[in-house]
C-alpha cells in the first residue's frame, strides 16, 4: 500500500526532508497571494480593510492551509527520485476554495493534484 510518510528520507545533503516543507509551503502561499491580490474581489476587500490586514490575513490564511499539501509534495518528490514504488502520480488533496490558483502553481512545477472525493 503506498503511503505519504516522512520517516526518516532525507535530501542529497543528508538533512531530514521534512525541513523542506516550509520552503515549498511558502512559495506556494505567495503565488497564491499574488493571483488573488490581482483579483477584483481583493481590490474590493482592501477598499473597506486596511490593506496590510487584508495581506496578512490571506498569507497565514494560505500558509496554514497548505501545511498538510506541502509536506505531502515534498514525500512525493523524494519518493519518485528515491522509492517508486511509493509514488503517487497524482496528489489527493481537500477541496479548497482556492484549488484553481493552487492547481495553476503546481501545473508549473508539473505536480498534478486531485480533489478528495467526500461522501
Amino acid at each position: 500500500m503506498k503511503t505519504l510518510q516522512y520517516l526518516s528520507k532525507r535530501d542529497e545533503n543528508n538533512s531530514f526532508i521534512r525541513f523542506k516543507a516550509p520552503i515549498v509551503k511558502y512559495e506556494i502561499s505567495n503565488f497564491m497571494f499574488s493571483e488573488l491580490s490581482k483579483s477584483k474581489f481583493y481590490k474590493i476587500l482592501k477598499e473597506y480593510l486596511p490593506e496590510e490586514y487584508t495581506e496578512l490575513y490571506f498569507k497565514k490564511k494560505f500558509n496554514l492551509e497548505l501545511d498538510h499539501l506541502s509536506s505531502k509534495i515534498v514525500i512525493n518528490d523524494w519518493n519518485f527520485n528515491n522509492d517508486k514504488d511509493n509514488y503517487f502520480e497524482e496528489i489527493i488533496t481537500d477541496d479548497y476554495p482556492y484549488f484553481k490558483i493552487l492547481k495553476s502553481y503546481l501545473a508549473l512545477k508539473n505536480i498534478k493534484i486531485k480533489k478528495k472525493i467526500n461522501f
